[in-house]
């Protein structure tokens, strides 16, 4: 079994497609929602498997789109949400696809899972030493404290724990180096 994290699908919301950062579109690529979708739900599984875990760290599907939500039945592994600002449909409803639901966060590892990135002290206060966060899509906290799981920063596919932790590893050591003593 392997952990997995990712943040913001955005199944059925069109508005997705139209995203921009600095100019450019990540999710380019694909000119309809339903190749996006069906991107993203291909990236998935070849990713993770039945046995897997996933923490989906908000903003899963568009409420507004009654068939939105199934995709998320074709998604590999047993599923964990952490409830975005997008993510308002019923806790008995999104049961039916995950098998946790977590209103603002959940710790993990020592790792503060939260849809916003938070506050310094409340990375502490969980007794954490990073917070794992999505939101922000292609944009990213310049801190080492933080680490965006959004679709946009990981190739459109969850990221593993293992290189999660490479990565988070990589940035300190790239933070470290600009700090001036």
């Amino acid at each position: 079994m392997t952990t997995f994290f990712t943040a913001d699908t955005h199944f059925g919301d069109q508005k997705a497609l139209e995203y921009t950062f600095e100019g450019v579109n990540p999710r380019a690529r694909w000119t309809t929602l339903q190749e996006q979708e069906n991107d993203i739900c291909d990236l998935w599984n070849k990713t993770v498997g039945p046995d897997d875990v996933v923490y989906h760290i908000g903003d899963v599907y568009n409420v507004q789109e009654p068939t939105s939500s199934n995709i998320v039945e074709q998604l590999n592994g047993h599923k964990i949400l952490i409830r975005g600002n997008l993510d308002t449909d019923s806790k008995e409803n999104y049961l039916r696809y995950f098998d946790e639901v977590h209103n603002k966060r959940h710790v993990v590892d020592n790792m503060l899972l939260t849809h916003y990135y938070t506050t310094h002290e409340q990375i502490k206060k969980f007794n954490c030493t990073i917070n794992i966060h999505g939101h922000l899509h292609a944009d990213c906290v310049q801190d080492p404290r933080y680490f965006n799981v959004s679709l946009e920063r990981t190739d459109f596919a969850p990221i593993s724990l293992e290189d999660l932790k490479v990565q988070v590893k990589e940035n300190q050591l790239k933070y470290i180096k600009n700090i001036k003593f």
